[in-house]
């Protein structure tokens, strides 16, 4: 283990090991591996009377939020099926190989299928929903219609629907009371909104704008966690860092037992990692890091390796807990070693971490004299 009274010395070595070591231009200094948390809006139903009162908008719901369920069941499918071939002993390599790559190809032409079908539906669903919101704003179409507009986020287009100038007028926590986001103070019932011609540069912009119509006029709206959530996503994704992570740690701290905080305390701990938000901002990544990774313990998901792999790099990079790094990762080696089934990312993360390790132990060495290298 590094000892404090060692730091200086060791940066004095570590620089005599930059300057002329032909080794060094193999050091890790960084983390190797890149990752996305991904965002996929969870579809809700819609309340019993939109059935009667808008149908065709409510089937064509319906027929999208069953999208999901039936690619889950073909991944599952295509699974076994994997499964089902590897453990046949009577193929010979090449065969085992053609039966692979019929199955994948059997999986990618029903996913093919779903997926245009999603795109149609999803179409559909937009055109009407734009359709209802000409005539006045409605909580559970501008958000289940900004769920939809999620997968075609980039695009831009002209749209007639009802909104309202509601730009990033969220109350803050002194404003705000403690359920949902009305405020304190009590305000007049809102006259119903007006249909406007807007031109937004993406949808981008018209997720943003239906979010904040839900959270600035519809109090009554039971869903404004996932509102919240996606709204703070989106932020993030385009840009604007500050905003979304205040909002994140407005969501943490109005939904603390919502199932979408150990998310938000991932990307909050991504958020201090990369951004250079005080003297040791990896001090308040580890932190936020630390909190996430209770969420994940029970599945040991793709999240969990992740979090604890980025724990060991922040403790790694940060003033005050170096020293700790080591130990987060011999114990994430040793827990991806002991894994039953190791994902391809898994044992990438394996291997960067068993360098990191044995650079580690070389710099410790160096500094306490044993070993001095050229």
């Amino acid at each position: 283990m590094i000892k404090n009274t060692d730091r200086f010395l060791l940066l004095l070595v570590m620089a005599s090991f930059i300057a002329f070591s032909p080794m060094t231009a193999h050091a890790i200094s960084a983390p190797g591996l890149e990752f996305q948390i991904e965002f996929q809006p969870q579809l809700i139903q819609f309340p019993a009377d939109y059935k009667e009162t808008y149908e065709t908008l409510y089937a064509a719901h319906e027929s999208l939020r069953q999208i999901p369920v039936d690619m889950a069941a073909i991944k599952a499918e295509h699974e076994q099926r994997m499964a089902g071939i590897d453990q046949d002993r009577s193929l010979n390599p090449v065969q085992l190989r053609v039966e692979q790559d019929k199955a994948l190809a059997d999986y990618e032409q029903k996913m093919n299928v779903l997926k245009s079908k999603n795109s149609e539906l999803r179409d559909g669903f937009i055109f009407l929903a734009e359709k209802v919101l000409s005539e006045g704003s409605d909580p559970y179409i501008l958000f289940f219609l900004a769920q939809q507009l999620y997968d075609i986020r980039t695009e831009s287009t002209k749209i007639n629907v009802a909104t309202e100038n509601t730009a990033d007028q969220i109350p803050d926590e002194q404003t705000a009371s403690a359920n949902g986001f009305e405020t304190q103070k009590a305000t007049p019932p809102a006259e119903p909104a007006k249909a406007t011609v807007q031109q937004y540069a993406s949808n981008y912009d018209r997720i943003v704008a239906y979010c904040n119509e839900i959270l600035n006029r519809h109090n009554e709206f039971p869903y404004k966690d996932k509102v919240l959530h996606m709204l703070a996503v989106v932020k993030g994704e385009i840009g604007l860092d500050r905003q979304s992570i205040k909002l994140i740690a407005l969501f943490i701290k109005r939904y603390p037992q919502s199932p979408l905080v150990g998310e938000m305390y991932f990307r909050m701990g991504e958020h201090y990692f990369k951004e250079p938000t005080g003297f040791d901002h990896f001090s308040k990544a580890v932190e936020s890091y630390d909190r996430a990774l209770k969420y994940y313990k029970t599945t040991m998901g793709q999240e969990y390796w992740r979090i604890i792999y980025k724990i060991g790099w922040a403790q790694y990079l940060s003033h005050d807990m170096n020293e700790d790094a080591q130990d987060t990762f011999v114990d994430l080696y040793k827990k991806i070693n002991a894994a039953p089934q190791k994902s391809d990312e898994m044992l990438a993360i394996q291997a960067e971490v068993l360098e990191v390790l044995r650079q580690m132990k070389k710099l410790e060495n160096m500094s306490s004299g044993s070993q001095f290298e050229r």
